[in-house]
């Protein structure tokens, strides 16, 4: 088998290309912006179409991980990253006359508003995104449901809520409080000061993130919607003080700041998922 990664360069998509080499059976293709020496690496913008035709011509790959994305605050950057970077995978595919199963990443981030009575989140429930990010993931969702029903493109969306794994952009949580632990360690800092942690979340780790990812490759109906999570709520408070833990740091360092009024109607207090449906695919 042979198997495209885009967005290979970040920290999912290094993490499932060193398990997809680990595991042998396949050979592993990946692609990213960023220029790289590892061996069957592409450069490839998702954004540019003639070049995702390129790419998938060359490589004709059995499946496609499509990890790359954007979480850039600039809507046009983020649409032409998330929906048509999707959509031009789609069409290459079907263009090069391919029967690639082509798995895309969403995100929790597409339910937007949610109450927490509303917990556990099922994919079913309707998405009103309230971030540039959610709102073109939805695109990708609605994009990835078309080229299913309309074109039979063989496409399923794996929609994660979070990630516990090193190497995770600042953007992030855990990838903020691993950059202020490493400073704290170095001594160039003597607090971590971070915002409000009393919102809850779903986490996951990254090796159990990448079992759910392959079950969803391997045995995910055309054309659906499956979460890639724990399922199992947590504050962001407890996450911290585990991760300070493993570091040996005492929580007596972190600064948080006071609440700040949130914008009305965006804020999102306690969101986790259902993960049955998921689940369920074990038994398939």
């Amino acid at each position: 088998m042979r198997v495209l990664v885009t967005g290979a360069s970040g920290a999912l998509g290094g993490l499932l290309c060193r398990r997809l080499a680990d595991e042998g059976g396949a050979e592993v293709l990946g692609a990213d912006l960023t220029p790289s020496d590892a061996p069957g690496f592409f450069v490839c913008d998702v954004a540019d179409a003639d070049a995702v035709t390129a790419l998938v011509d060359q490589t004709r790959p059995d499946r496609i991980f499509h990890l790359a994305g954007s979480a850039s605050g600039d809507f046009e950057q983020a649409r032409s990253v998330n929906a048509d970077g999707a959509r031009f995978l789609c069409e290459a595919v079907r263009r090069c006359g391919l029967r690639s199963r082509l798995v895309v990443i969403g995100s929790a981030a597409e339910y937007g508003l949610v109450a927490p009575a509303e917990n556990p989140v099922s994919e079913a429930r309707v998405l009103r995104p309230v971030s540039v990010y959610g709102v073109t993931k939805a695109f990708q969702t609605q994009i990835a449901a078309f080229y299913a029903a309309h074109h039979a493109v063989d496409i399923v969306v794996a929609r994660p809520f979070n990630f516990l794994a090193p190497g995770l952009s600042e953007h992030l949580f855990v990838g903020r409080a691993e950059r202020l632990i490493a400073q704290f360690q170095r001594g160039e800092i003597t607090s971590l000061e971070f915002g409000n942690l009393s919102s809850t979340r779903d986490y996951v780790d990254g090796e159990q993130a990448l079992d759910q990812l392959l079950l969803i490759a391997d045995k995910g109906v055309r054309g659906e919607v499956y979460h890639v999570a724990s399922g199992r709520p947590i504050v962001m408070r407890e996450l911290l003080a585990r991760l300070l833990r493993e570091a040996s740091i005492d929580p007596g360092v972190v600064r948080e700041a006071p609440e700040r009024p949130t914008r009305m109607g965006t804020d999102v207090p306690t969101i986790y998922a259902d993960l049955s449906k998921t689940r369920a695919l074990a038994d398939a």
